[in-house]
């Protein structure tokens, strides 16, 4: 990772998430399936005991496009259990520090879906209730795949319940090394790149419900803040489902760590939210 902080936020993750066998027996862990071809095309299962046909999350990591693996999330599997819903986490193809931000992650998240589609009923997963969800890196791609009429199929976008974004940098992808992943932002409007998720939620609107999250101590405040709230704004104005929860006292890595604390109130917001009818 780029920093001391980053490197200890992920030992946090991995430490969290190689607690959950032993502290949830009762999960059903597949690890390491491959839904392609792509060496970072992988994905673990957590799979809770529960009667019928469950939602199923597949969530994405952080990392400024260049870091991270699918091993970070794992630690919500016991909450979302709370559903009871399926974990899918999820490697993606990453990018080089510096360079210029390309397609492959985003393609990486269709070519996901399609396979959870396909392939989770065998495993309790109702194919046609699913959930995106990320942070960071990873809430950038699961947000531009809500509003890009383009990037999923008919069937996949019909069979997506709802996307959950926290921490995401939503005018323009922030990929590490780049003046896109800076801290600071220019006066003045909101600037705004073509492909990035709000260029396109307002060049074809979304039927896709989201919720947005982002902590008061993040130093990717700026950014995270006002390209979360203009995607909240011009959700509103169309009359789409949109939801939000602000942590006051988080940073931009508390914001995914939280939701390892089941009595957290961003964690209870996102299951009250994963379970609305």
């Amino acid at each position: 990772m780029a920093n001391p902080q980053a490197d200890a936020y992920a030992a946090r993750c991995l430490q969290l998430s190689g607690r959950v066998e032993s502290a949830c027996p009762s999960l059903r862990v597949v690890r390491d399936l491959c839904y392609g071809d792509g060496v970072r095309q992988t994905l673990d299962l957590f799979v809770p005991e529960a009667a019928g046909l469950l939602p199923v999350v597949v969530f994405l990591h952080g990392g400024g496009f260049t870091q991270g693996d699918k091993a970070w999330s794992g630690f919500l599997a016991p909450v979302l259990a709370q559903v009871p819903a399926i974990l899918v986490c999820a490697s993606y193809t990453l990018q080089p520090a510096g360079g210029v931000f390309a397609d492959a992650p985003l393609a990486d998240a269709a070519t996901l879906l399609e396979w959870v589609r396909a392939r989770i009923a065998p495993y309790g997963g109702d194919p046609d209730a699913l959930y995106l969800g990320g942070h960071s890196a990873g809430a950038a791609i699961v947000a531009e795949a809500a509003v890009n009429p383009q990037r999923l199929s008919t069937a996949a976008r019909a069979a997506l319940n709802g996307v959950f974004v926290f921490s995401g940098s939503l005018h323009r992808y922030a990929l590490t090394g780049t003046a896109g992943a800076g801290y600071v932002l220019p006066e003045g409007p909101l600037p705004v790149d073509p492909g990035s998720p709000l260029e396109l939620l307002r060049r074809y609107g979304t039927s896709v419900p989201l919720l947005f999250a982002w902590g008061g101590q993040e130093r990717q405040r700026a950014r995270v803040e006002r390209s979360s709230l203009a995607m909240i704004v011009e959700l509103q104005e169309r009359g789409a489902e949109v939801a939000w929860h602000f942590i006051p006292e988080a940073d931009h890595f508390d914001t995914h760590l939280c939701l390892a604390d089941r009595e957290h109130p961003a964690t209870k917001t996102l299951v009250a939210w994963l379970q609305r009818p």
